[in-house]
């Protein structure tokens, strides 16, 4: 902390006034910094939210496939009861598992961008926090 010269009245008051203008000039700064953060906090929440609601979607499409599988499996079954042939079936049912491996696939590559932003969102809150 500064010390004042003093003098018959006091403190200097040019040292003083001088000591405060400084201690202004910090506060406000330091006001600008948690604005700027606070932003950025409000940014960050947002990108969160959609990453939430992108993964909402793709555990409806996953569940929406999920029906069109068993509904598959349903039929395959009738099928066989109908005597349908096997190699009918078996396009099918790889269409079925092609159509799963790329909803599991999208739904991995959806999960893995929510989770790398939400270690950037986790890092920068923490590297703003810090400061």
């Amino acid at each position: 902390m500064d010390k004042f010269t003093s003098t018959i009245r006091g403190y200097d008051k040019g040292e003083v006034n001088k000591f405060i203008d400084e201690v202004i000039v910090q506060v406000e700064t330091m006001v600008k910094e948690i604005e700027e953060k606070d932003e950025k906090i409000k940014k960050l929440q947002s990108l969160v939210k959609e990453n939430q609601d992108a993964m909402k979607k793709m555990l409806a499409e996953m569940d929406k496939l999920h029906k069109q599988v068993k509904t598959l499996e349903e039929k395959e079954e009738l099928a066989h009861q109908y005597d349908v042939t096997v190699s009918e079936l078996k396009k099918a049912k790889e269409e079925a598992e092609r159509t799963i491996k790329k909803a599991q696939k999208r739904s991995d590559e959806i999960i893995k961008e929510a989770e790398e932003r939400a270690d950037e969102i986790i890092k920068e809150s923490l590297t703003s926090v810090s400061e």
